[in-house]
């Protein structure tokens, strides 16, 4: 009986521990799709950004490269007036720190101004970063 009771209690132990274990594990997993969510709620949607993009680059402006990643916006193409699309998406709510980056050329095919932009999306960790 007492091998029995002492099985049952050694079981029950273990079983406890795998139940703390998952908990744990539970805990943890909450606190990091919590995290996630509130670092999403805090950055607009990528669709807010490309409607607000959208009524920002004038109409004499092509995009050929538009990426998004780990809050770094990237905008590469063509315009008639590239330096001034940095004033012009400066107002924006959603973007950060619009900079030309490298060097404006002109294309002889379309006679526009070949561009690099960066800027930073609000409320991402690479606007954070910038911020320290």
């Amino acid at each position: 009986a007492y091998d029995l009771q002492s099985a049952q209690l050694a079981a029950a132990k273990a079983h406890a521990r795998d139940v703390r274990k998952l908990r744990n594990a539970l805990e943890g997993s909450m606190q990091a799709a919590n995290f996630l969510a509130k670092l999403r709620a805090q950055q607009p949607t990528m669709l807010e950004l490309l409607a607000d993009l959208t009524r920002r680059i004038p109409d004499n402006t092509s995009l050929e490269k538009f990426s998004v990643n780990d809050g770094a916006v990237v905008l590469i193409g063509q315009s008639q007036q590239a330096s001034a699309l940095v004033g012009q998406l400066q107002g924006s709510q959603l973007i950060k720190t619009p900079t030309l980056t490298g060097s404006v050329q002109t294309d002889p095919r379309t006679g526009k101004e070949r561009f690099t932009l960066t800027a930073v999306v609000a409320g991402s960790a690479k606007e954070k970063e910038a911020l320290k």
